[in-house]
């Protein structure tokens, strides 16, 4: 992808370190929606806790998103913040894995989580200024590095298990962190500054009142029904292949892997054609396909059908995730770091409740998570018809 007046090691630096980045924050996240049954093995947590677990972990994230983006359109050194998140994350899950109590767990892993939820808003917003014709697809060349970490991280952790046991597979997982900390030391101070002033507080306060009118809180919404079907079957998955349908750690690890991948090949191509003819028909699209394969993972009982009724999910549901995020940035049209952590903030840190919803779902029974889910999704598409016309999910990206 070319965009006038980017050089090489512009491209190197926003379209090969920072996805890289992402995955190194996130490589922790992604062990986690294996190593979740282990930790519940071994503490003996119920499913409501898992749950719980994981939306404390969104909520952590969520409370960092918006300091995040505003320090990105604050700071004329973005990249010594986003160097620091790579400590921030491999400290916080070290501790975690000292911990005994599942309160100090969930406290350690939210601090995890905000460290690794501060680096997307401020890569985000500065690789969409850099490229500000090819919003979503930007977007998704980011998710490149959060799909190798929810790739890989699952399928080591798959491996390790066998050998070792969660505390020291959670401890291996912040090698990545710490490398890419060392890194970054090189390429922070390469990181562009803002390319405008930070917004004023009148300016800020006029940015909140654009997502309090229709066209803003209907996105905010979607954000958030979309994320709670994304965090149900996230963090219910590897308990539901692993115990409702008594699939090996390896098998689901493997499973899990091929829906990330696919979600991310989705994400590519459904962000170019976003950007190309409007939000609206892929996003729609998406979450109708997305809810009625989750509605089928919940009834497959034969390995090839939760195989690909799996895959099915992650194309359909977490391949339109670019094109739902870069609605938000054409709510503002500028500061896109600013906006990036509002519109997270609310959108995850609301659907993060989709986790501990989908394990109270689970404790009746583990498909009726994945039914929550599909139900989360077809909502969202209900909001996506119930837009105004002008809403900017409805058209292609405005060039600048």
């Amino acid at each position: 992808m070319n965009e006038p007046g980017l050089s090489r090691s512009d491209r190197r630096l926003y379209l090969g370190a920072f996805p890289i980045g992402h995955g190194a924050v996130d490589w922790g996240s992604g062990a986690m929606w294996l190593l979740a049954p282990a930790i519940a093995l071994a503490l003996d947590l119920s499913p409501t806790q898992v749950g719980l677990l994981f939306t404390m972990k969104m909520l952590g994230a969520g409370l960092a998103y918006v300091p995040a983006g505003i320090i990105g359109d604050s700071t004329k050194r973005r990249g010594i913040f986003l160097l620091s998140t790579f400590w921030w994350v491999a400290v916080a899950y070290l501790i975690s894995s000292l911990m005994n109590s599942f309160w100090a767990l969930v406290l350690f892993m939210a601090i995890a989580s905000a460290g690794a939820a501060s680096w997307h808003p401020v890569a985000m917003g500065t690789m969409v200024q850099k490229m500000p014709r090819r919003r979503a697809f930007v977007i998704a060349v980011h998710g490149l590095g959060g799909t190798v970490s929810e790739v890989l991280a699952p399928l080591s952790v798959g491996f390790m298990l066998v050998h070792l046991d969660w505390r020291e597979t959670l401890q291996l997982t912040v090698l990545p962190a710490v490398v890419m900390g060392l890194i970054f030391v090189r390429l922070a101070s390469r990181v562009a500054p803002p390319e405008r002033k930070r917004p004023s507080r009148s300016e800020f306060v006029e940015m909140l009142r654009i997502w309090s009118r229709r066209d803003g809180l209907s996105v905010l919404i979607l954000f958030a029904l979309y994320n709670m079907a994304v965090m149900a079957l996230y963090s219910m998955i590897g308990l539901y292949l692993e115990e409702a349908r008594g699939l090996s750690s390896i098998f689901t690890a493997v499973t899990f892997s091929v829906m990330i991948v696919a979600s991310t090949i989705a994400a590519l191509w459904f962000g170019r054609i976003s950007d190309a003819v409007g939000r609206r028909p892929v996003i729609l699209a998406g979450l109708v396909l997305g809810s009625a394969s989750l509605l089928i993972l919940s009834l497959a009982t034969g390995t090839v059908a939760l195989f690909v009724a799996t895959t099915a999910a992650g194309v359909f549901l977490l391949g339109t995730r670019a094109a739902i995020t870069a609605t938000a940035l054409e709510i503002v049209g500028r500061w896109e770091t600013t906006v990036l952590g509002i519109a997270l903030a609310v959108g995850e840190g609301v659907g993060g409740l989709g986790a501990v919803f989908a394990g109270l779902a689970g404790e009746i029974n583990l498909s009726y998570a994945l039914v929550f889910g599909a139900g989360m999704a077809l909502l969202a598409g209900v909001v996506v018809l119930l837009q105004p016309s002008r809403n900017v999910a409805s058209r292609p990206a405005i060039s600048r």
